[in-house]
């Protein structure tokens, strides 16, 4: 077996000169490469169609709330920027933002290092009288769980897109 190549020895056949094995694999081949194709076109096709099923209005509005709510606390609870924060809000709520901003940018940078915003739900309670408002309770929470600040804002959906509607402070 010294200086023989395995590709030039003779008493190894090629697939294709065996009997039948030519005729076994290209079968094969066909039958795996239809079923991967049909695999990768199916499961996104049956994802769609169960994600549409379960769409309604309702839904919709509601993902469109919580989106705002998110994006609204993460601007003003870790991005600390008035501007960004406006985006989400319909016109009127700058000073209410900017009191929120301003408290936060009057803290030492220690006391903020490492918070994260956090949101949930939560009843209106005399925050907000449009029907359509969900209200929730956004926090900016140290890594050690210590509660820096908190606010509560309203969210509706105005002229068919999600705002923010209200800001109130904590009692």
């Amino acid at each position: 077996m010294s200086g023989t190549d395995w590709r030039e020895r003779d008493d190894i056949a090629d697939v294709d000169e065996r009997p039948g094995g030519e005729r076994f694999i290209k079968p094969t081949v066909w039958i795996i490469s239809l079923f991967i194709v049909a695999v990768m076109i199916g499961i996104p096709v049956i994802r769609a169609v169960n994600y549409s099923r379960n769409q309604n209005p309702e839904r919709a509005a509601s993902e469109a709330r919580i989106h705002v709510a998110t994006n609204f606390a993460i601007d003003i609870l870790e991005r600390r920027s008035t501007r960004l924060a406006e985006r989400w809000a319909i016109g009127g709520l700058h000073d209410p933002i900017d009191a929120l901003v301003y408290d936060l940018q009057l803290r030492d940078a220690a006391e903020l290092a490492g918070a994260t915003s956090r949101v949930v739900r939560t009843s209106c309670n005399g925050l907000s009288a449009d029907r359509t408002a969900e209200c929730f309770h956004a926090r900016l929470i140290r890594p050690d769980g210590r509660v820096v600040t908190d606010f509560v804002f309203a969210v509706a959906i105005v002229d068919g897109r999600a705002q923010v509607v209200r800001v109130g402070t904590i009692a």
